[in-house]
């Protein structure tokens, strides 16, 4: 276990959503899989060897990293509900394997970058940004990468470029995640077709969810290839893919503020009574319910809220936060409960200006 105040100040000091600037594209998720070409994968590995490998990347890492607001976890150091709380707070999968004595965690709290330590891959670095201009965010995982590389040369082969554990990651091994925010085109009907003819492009759409349901009205748009493609590639054909969607969905809301649907106003509408009067709520309802009214809020078809508020209250209903607010473990009962009051007080000035 870690001191929850540590656990409290890196989940809440400085938060994403106050850098999010447009409504349809919240942010991107850029991740780099390095192995360093002194050791095996890490499942070859022995013990001693993933000892060194710890050692060598935190030293590393430590020196490069901003010195502000970063964190240091060994996995085995955390309680099942933290590392929980870490994957949900940077929206990555959990790779960890029962040898996890020498994995760990180096998080920079800000989001602008962060680190896994020999987990499925000796090193995956990773970033967030929140707008659509990539150059800074890329700059500087690019940056980072290379300055590890000087002291330490990753595992490389002309023909099949950087070597990772998963074969089909070989390659640049870079993947790209944009997070787009699309209520019209899905609940619209109109992703489908697009989601086909991208999928010949080498991307894959799918949601937050383990169902690959699009939760929230989240679409996460992902680079399928990483073999056989350079980095500008990539990162050329999801930003036009990103792009073409935000702007359907743009061109849809403005239909919608000309010529209001009587389906979508009776769809928020139901979303606000939710939100104001229910009595308990999962997260795959409550973040159905924020998108609905985040929709309504750009629309003006709802009043006493912000887009930016709404943004807080989207991250404060996942588990983590109410796990580092509590003083004991929450239930599921009460956790439920627990996320549907919270919604029923951020609600509360919210009021319906459309019939």
């Amino acid at each position: 276990m870690i001191p929850k105040e540590t656990l409290k100040k890196f989940l809440h000091s400085p938060p994403l959503w106050e850098k999010i600037i447009s409504p349809s594209w919240p942010f991107s998720h850029f991740t780099l899989r390095r192995n360093l070409s002194q050791f095996h994968f890490p499942e070859k590995m022995n013990t001693s060897e993933h000892e060194t490998l710890l050692e060598i990347l935190k030293q590393t890492l430590m020196k490069n990293f901003p010195r502000e607001n970063t964190f240091f976890f060994k996995t085995q150091d955390l309680s099942s509900i933290e590392k929980e709380v870490i994957h949900t707070h940077f929206f990555i999968k959990d790779s960890s394997s029962p040898r996890h004595e020498t994995q760990a965690f180096l998080l920079n709290s800000n989001r602008q970058i962060y680190a896994k330590i020999d987990q499925e891959d000796h090193l995956l670095l990773g970033c967030f940004e929140t707008t659509s201009h990539w150059d800074t965010a890329l700059t500087h995982l690019f940056n980072l990468e290379k300055r590890i590389e000087k002291e330490h040369p990753f595992a490389f082969m002309p023909q099949f470029g950087y070597l990772t554990a998963d074969p089909t990651q070989c390659g640049t091994a870079l993947t790209i995640q944009g997070f787009l925010h699309l209520p019209c085109l899905i609940h619209l009907n109109k992703i489908d077709k697009i989601s086909e003819k991208s999928q010949e492009e080498g991307l894959i759409f799918k949601g937050l969810s383990h169902f690959n349901t699009f939760v929230g009205d989240l679409i996460v748009i992902e680079n399928q290839y990483t073999l056989g493609l350079s980095e500008q590639h990539i990162l050329d054909t999801l930003h036009k893919t990103a792009i073409k969607l935000t702007c359907l969905e743009k061109n849809e809301r403005e239909k919608l503020k000309q010529t209001p649907s009587p389906f979508l106003i009776d769809k928020i509408s139901r979303a606000l009574g939710l939100a104001l009067h229910a009595h308990r709520m999962d997260i795959y309802e409550t973040l159905n319910i924020l998108s609905l009214l985040k929709l309504g809020t750009h629309l003006n078809w709802i009043k006493g809220i912000t887009d930016r508020e709404l943004n807080q209250i989207f991250f404060h209903s996942s588990h983590s936060y109410f796990f580092t607010e509590s003083e004991k473990p929450l239930p599921p009962e009460d956790l439920l409960i627990k996320r549907a009051n919270y919604l029923n007080k951020q609600c509360k000035k919210i009021e319906l200006k459309i019939q």
